[in-house]
């Protein structure tokens, strides 16, 4: 199963506690919420002169856990206007516009709560989230390392730094956060479900298993984890189960591509290659740079032996993927069939050091490939 990692958000108020909905990576695009700390969080003291600002501090807060936005930033300036240095101020405000999917206004105040108090774990990890909504790994990195160093406790600082090193392909350091930040917060719904995730793509099936059933005993409406759960069944060949979880998510989201592609597996399983491709052809049209839609399009092509669309499909999966293993080892296998030896074992070294998580598998195909063609690595090089 390709590595699936969380490359999107949704700007959205999940819960009282949670102003920024986490979408984890992958390559998912629907990674679902994850809650930050309480708006509330570095709240200023309140002082006999000082009591009026409070109340629309609170006010805010108020409105802000009711899904009043606009009313919780009209507190929220009151209170930035009265004390300009109350760094918390520009956090809940900066949490208000992100609720409202105003990105620039939102990350100008969580900048202007870092500069005035540098180690404020809730706006730092605000930010990191922010910056991943928009690409910046780095960013997201330096300010989930930098919440984690203000507050070692603070699970969902280590959720979101695991999906970058999940991004950058080092999935032992990515496990290692989702740990940790389950450690802290056993209930983490978002940690449970990229842990989840991570376990699947490395094919530990039953462990991935059990942080998918907990994240949706917990919220049995996550989109992601029913995607995730739905190909736990594929594996399986339990295609109704499967099928069933994937009808729940496109029935609240008819375009998610995640279910599309799983539902092009389960048609895969079936023997209904036609509509594996329909499928994943679909998933083309609503993102033509989806790698995984191009490696399960190449695959099947493969199989009835149309290989110079699936070649075509490979070589656009790693035109977007340098380092995307499977089309590696997909690609190798065409030129097997085609008699290309030399380029056989290339891939296949390519597919190995590409992606830690597949190499044993691939080892064994090489292994098998130069049984059968011996001297062949040879010539590779």
């Amino acid at each position: 199963m390709p590595k699936r990692f969380v490359l999107a958000f949704l700007l959205a108020l999940a819960v009282p506690d949670a102003a920024f909905a986490l979408q984890p990576v992958c390559e998912s695009g629907n990674c679902p919420p994850q809650a930050e700390p309480d708006p509330a969080d570095g709240k200023p003291a309140t002082s006999q002169d000082a009591i009026a600002v409070a109340a629309r501090f609170n006010s805010g807060i108020s409105h802000f856990k009711k899904g009043e936005f606009d009313e919780a930033i009209a507190d929220f300036d009151s209170v930035v206007q009265a004390e300009p240095q109350t760094a918390a101020g520009y956090h809940a405000r900066g949490r208000a516009w992100a609720a409202k999917k105003d990105a620039d206004r939102a990350l100008a105040d969580y900048n202007q709560a870092v500069e005035l108090q540098p180690n404020f774990a809730a706006a730092l990890l605000a930010r990191a989230n922010l910056y991943f909504i928009r690409g910046d790994a780095a960013r997201t990195f330096d300010d989930s390392n930098a919440a984690i160093a203000a507050d070692p406790r603070l699970a969902e600082a280590y959720n979101t730094r695991g999906l970058i090193w999940q991004m950058r392909a080092d999935s032992d350091r990515a496990l290692a956060d989702f740990d940790m930040a389950l450690s802290l917060n056993p209930r983490l719904v978002y940690a449970l479900v990229n842990r989840g995730s991570l376990l699947l793509a490395r094919n530990l099936v039953e462990r991935a298993l059990v942080d998918i059933q907990a994240a949706l005993q917990l919220q049995p409406g996550n989109t992601r984890a029913l995607v995730d759960r739905s190909a736990i069944f594929g594996l399986r060949r339990q295609y109704a189960a499967a099928q069933a979880d994937i009808d729940a998510v496109l029935a609240v989201e008819p375009r998610n591509v995640d279910a599309i592609i799983s539902r092009g597996r389960v048609h895969r399983g079936q023997g209904e290659m036609a509509g594996a491709i329909a499928d994943f052809s679909f998933v083309l049209g609503i993102e033509p740079r989806n790698k995984r839609a191009l490696y399960e399009r190449a695959t099947i092509l493969r199989l009835q032996r149309d290989y110079a669309r699936a070649l075509s499909d490979y070589n656009a999966a790693l035109a977007i993927d340098p380092r995307y293993g499977y089309a590696y080892w997909g690609r190798a296998k065409i030129w097997w069939s085609r008699g290309e030896y030399s380029r056989t074992v290339a891939d296949f070294d390519q597919a190995i050091a590409a992606d830690p998580d597949i190499a044993e598998d691939v080892r064994l195909d090489r292994a098998d490939f130069l049984r059968l063609h011996p001297g062949a690595d040879k010539q590779a090089r």
